[in-house]
């Protein structure tokens, strides 16, 4: 996709390509929010934040 688009003289949005995490950074209703720790891989979030 990025290939094409720079092809096509398209600019890419800033941060296209810089990886990130979800599943441990962001709370999502009925999983785990560890933010990397061990200690809160059993801890379930009840719901979604807005």
């Amino acid at each position: 996709m990025a290939d094409r688009a720079v092809a096509a003289g398209d600019e890419l949005p800033p941060f296209h390509g810089v990886p990130f995490t979800v599943k441990a950074n962001i709370d999502v209703a009925g999983t785990p929010t560890t933010q990397g720790l061990k200690a809160l891989v059993g801890v379930l979030t009840p719901i979604d934040p807005h």
